[in-house]
């Protein structure tokens, strides 16, 4: 029998939000009235008599709870003290382990998929489908189209979602990460030759947040988790293409920067996109599909081409040095560091455990098809994102596990 969880205290549901469906200790916090939680519970008891599972189905447990009565119960035993820093009794280990396995689970899921794709375009260039000419119609055709409907389409979902102060704390947390990425990338990697060296600081900033992050976020803190992860993202977005232009074609002036910065497809949806967050408005519903239709085609497309970079450029892969250390600046001391600091700041746990998954993610997929575009070194560029991927099956269920458990 499903069986929708309420709990009233807001302090409990922090500790078991992963094994409780509605946070009803908001009425004493003042966030929602009595009668907002009330419409907030008949909502999520319709979805769950039409399908939609449990919390404690979402975490594999399907044994039967029998409920004998109908009036309050009090335990027979009185409460014992807890000790300063102590966590209650087993109860949020064993569901934190559920939650930490069910998302392992989903990360290998969606890093295998990842995988899969990129066999494709391996397979689709060596019996000659995806050829060189093709491959990079495709590249301009996901960046200049597919990618900025995604973006916008990203933003049209979170309509209404956004709350003022959790907006702009995170977008402070997220704009102080990205420029203090921009400034240290600026002394990374001095030795390597320009051709590589733009590949590997374009990847020092720019992750795969969208493809990994996102979902991440959602599965291990909810709708929460989802919005902080989608404000996070947009000066993440800003870089992606931003710092394109800067690495990509090493232009110094800034009125040449700015100007091909303002005219990206990509920046022009993201400001599209914010403005319509803000104004509240949503297209019409058959421009809102397509978009949606549109930017469905960019994970699939976008692999298949990196895939077929791989198979261009096979006979100069090999695992160098220089991306192992790449590899640990990206994958272990960028979230270190975001952890310890927000940790530290004693920012909020959705929003710390959103931040650290959104630095941990490997190398951006855009990096490799950006140096398609503009002529960097391609091989390399899919060599970063091809073992930065492999390295991360290894380094994000850390991370995952230790965001469950903050």
């Amino acid at each position: 029998m499903p069986v929708l969880k309420v709990c009233g205290n807001p302090n409990t549901y922090e500790r078991m939000r992963h094994d409780t469906d509605l946070n009803a200790g908001r009425i004493i916090t003042g966030e929602k009235s009595i009668q907002e939680v009330g419409e907030e519970a008949f909502s999520a008891a319709l979805e769950i008599l039409s399908g939609r599972q449990t919390r404690n189905e979402t975490l594999g447990y399907h044994s039967s709870i029998d409920i004998y009565t109908l009036g309050p119960v009090i335990w027979g035993a009185a409460p014992q003290k807890r000790q300063p820093g102590a966590v209650d009794s087993g109860c949020r280990d064993w569901e934190g382990m559920g939650i930490a396995t069910e998302n392992v689970l989903t990360l290998l899921s969606v890093l295998g998929k990842m995988m899969l794709l990129i066999a494709v375009g391996f397979g689709a260039a060596w019996i000659g489908i995806l050829r060189e000419q093709g491959r990079k119609c495709v590249t301009d055709l996901v960046i200049d189209l597919i990618y900025p409907c995604y973006i916008l389409n990203s933003y049209l979902k979170n309509i209404g979602l956004f709350q003022g102060g959790t907006m702009f704390l995170t977008l402070g947390v997220s704009g102080a990460f990205s420029l203090l990425l921009l400034l240290a990338s600026r002394f990374l990697f001095p030795r390597v030759p320009p051709n590589r060296r733009c590949v590997l600081q374009y990847a020092s900033v720019v992750s795969n947040s969208a493809f990994l992050g996102l979902p991440m976020a959602e599965n291990i803190f909810g709708s929460q988790g989802l919005l902080c992860a989608s404000i996070f993202s947009i000066p993440l977005r800003i870089n992606t293409f931003g710092m394109a232009i800067h690495y990509y074609t090493a232009q110094t002036e800034a009125d040449g920067t700015l100007r091909a910065l303002v005219t990206q497809p990509s920046i022009l949806a993201t400001v599209a996109g914010i403005l319509a967050v803000l104004i509240g408005r949503h297209p019409p519903a058959s421009c809102e599909a397509a978009l949606a239709s549109i930017g469905a085609c960019s994970t699939p497309l976008s692999m298949m081409v990196i895939g077929a970079v791989i198979y261009a450029n096979r006979k100069e892969l090999r695992l160098r040095l220089l991306t192992m250390q790449f590899c640990l600046l990206r994958l272990i001391l960028i979230p270190a560091v975001v952890y310890l600091t927000l940790r530290w700041l004693e920012i909020d746990r959705v929003l710390l455990g959103t931040a650290v998954l959104m630095a941990a993610m490997p190398a951006g997929t855009t990096g490799a098809l950006l140096a398609e575009k503009y002529g960097a070194d391609t091989s390399y560029a899919g060599e970063v994102l091809l073992i930065s991927t492999l390295a991360s099956i290894v380094t994000l269920p850390i991370w995952c596990c230790l965001c469950i458990f903050i």
